[in-house]
């Protein structure tokens, strides 16, 4: 396999960790706060 090539995938594959990682961060602050306003 061409390093490259897998240099490429890794790069790619972190990216999109990072940015699925940002959006549970956000996904779970917004349902912490329809939990507490329906708790309330």
């Amino acid at each position: 396999m061409n390093f490259f090539v897998l240099n490429f995938i890794f790069g790619t594959t972190s990216r999109l960790k990072n940015s699925s990682e940002t959006l549970f961060t956000k996904a779970f602050q917004v349902g912490l706060r329809f939990y507490y306003k329906v708790c309330e």
